[in-house]
């Protein structure tokens, strides 16, 4: 939660970005010069100052406008930067510069790989105390991603972390490649869905998770019991989640609810799962729409010849107009080659392309993206 609105926050971001003392027309025209240096955009002052809410006459600015601050706060988007924004129910985020330090980033990745917990609990409670700046918040987020990785005993750190209201939003709302849910990752989460009773955005992200955890772990009780209550889901609360725009626990929710259908031998109930999937797509962006079919697309060795081709036309028309969830554009298409060989989504030189400029998105996922794309073009 934030004292700002998200326009405000994305500012502020960019000031303390570029080292701009003052939130003030000083500071404005300042930030525009900036940015006109070093994106060849032109923002004028005005325009900031609207947009910081310095000025009385507030107007709606342009999403190009919106986009090209988000840009130079390095986000794809201004639609990503208030997707990261909005997920954050328990964080505070503020233009604080209490943590305004590269070493706090650096030292949180060997303290979570190294398991020290005095030092991982004084940052999250001054974090929960006087909140972060959002650059904070998504350096401390990977960080602590590199060090789980790196951490050969993480019970310890798994504990702090599942306890923990602000690192369920550092740390659990970060995109992991499912490799990684067997680990740590996935442990965790059997925690968190044990605690979490609410049908919540935090309840169907654990639970689907979980449930995959369970399964490749060969506890098929707990998996059986597990994929039963989440299969039990009133579909009214899709249409809630639609509403609050939370497509990663919906995503994450239909792949694990399919799946586990399929695996039981309940074609007719997967497909239905599978169709409403296709429906949801209707009323969501290209990139949200990627990302449905990026968590639904493991379960596609499954689908009839007249699903899997609704589901490629469906990415055929939208995969060159991401902007952002390229990971998933990637994974999915890879899923349907999988199926048909001769369907190719994408080329090698495309998939290598992708990797290389937006090497955050898949430094969790490359080496799975690789083996899956060495069995289709081999």
């Amino acid at each position: 939660m934030s004292a700002y609105n998200t326009e405000e926050i994305l500012i502020r971001l960019l000031l303390r970005r570029f080292n701009i003392p003052s939130c003030d027309y000083t500071g404005m025209k300042a930030l525009s010069g900036i940015i006109l240096r070093n994106f060849g955009e032109k923002i004028s002052v005005n325009t900031l100052a609207r947009i910081a809410g310095l000025r009385a006459d507030a107007r709606t600015p342009y999403l190009h406008t919106l986009d090209i601050l988000a840009k130079a706060g390095h986000f794809f988007t201004y639609k990503q930067f208030e997707q990261f924004v909005d997920t954050k129910s328990n964080l505070k985020l503020t233009d604080s510069r209490s943590l305004f330090n590269p070493f706090i980033a650096v030292y949180t990745k060997e303290a979570t790989a190294n398991g020290d917990i005095v030092f991982l609990k004084k940052l999250l409670r001054h974090i929960e105390k006087y909140g972060c700046s959002p650059e904070e918040a998504y350096a401390i987020s990977f960080a602590m991603v590199q060090g789980m990785r790196a951490n050969k005993n993480p019970d310890p750190v798994i504990k702090i972390l599942v306890n923990s209201p602000v690192a369920l939003d550092l740390f659990f709302e970060t995109y992991i490649d499912r490799d990684y849910f067997t680990g740590y990752y996935g442990k965790a989460m059997v925690s968190i869905a044990a605690q979490t009773k609410e049908t919540d955005r935090l309840y169907l992200l654990s639970n689907a998770i979980a449930l995959h955890y369970e399964k490749e772990k060969g506890n098929l009780s707990a998996y059986k019991k597990r994929g039963l209550k989440l299969v039990a889901l009133d579909d009214s609360y899709i249409d809630k989640m639609l509403k609050a725009r939370w497509v990663y626990p919906l995503a994450r929710w239909m792949g694990a609810t399919s799946e586990f259908l399929y695996e039981q031998g309940m074609k007719n109930e997967g497909n239905k799962v599978i169709e409403k999937m296709m429906d949801c797509c209707g009323q969501l962006t290209p990139d949200e729409q990627m990302i449905l079919l990026s968590e639904t697309s493991s379960s596609s060795p499954y689908f009839d010849l007249t699903v899997y081709k609704k589901i490629v036309k469906i990415y055929e028309k939208n995969k060159e107009k991401i902007v952002l969830d390229f990971d998933s554009l990637i994974n999915a298409g890879l899923n349907y080659m999988l199926v048909d060989k001769s369907k190719i989504l994408l080329s090698p030189k495309q998939i290598e392309e992708y990797m290389t400029r937006y090497p955050l998105q898949f430094s969790m996922s490359k080496n799975t993206i690789r083996s899956k794309a060495k069995k289709i073009f081999r």
